[in-house]
């Protein structure tokens, strides 16, 4: 997650986004905005806006820090080795 920027991610699928840096507001909507995603805006939390967009939105603009894949239990099969 960049720095000035704090989003979390809700259950129901979506980023709830608020801007602690306003700078950092207009280039990120506009990269919402480019990948055509729908942004609402909650204009009652307080003293700063608050903008849902869906959690594939917020990934694809940069906004969500993606953890590496979890390993699963399973060992992968060793190659077999020809006889003679």
């Amino acid at each position: 997650m960049p720095d000035g920027i704090n989003v979390e991610v809700t259950t129901d699928g979506d980023a709830v986004i608020e801007f602690v840096d306003p700078a950092l507001r207009g280039p990120v909507l506009g990269a919402l905005n480019k990948i055509g995603a729908a942004v609402s805006v909650d204009t009652r939390s307080g003293r700063r806006f608050l903008y849902r967009v869906p959690e594939e939105a917020a990934a694809q603009a940069g906004l969500i820090d993606t953890a590496p894949p979890a390993k699963s239990g399973r060992k992968k099969a060793s190659p077999t080795k020809p006889n003679g």
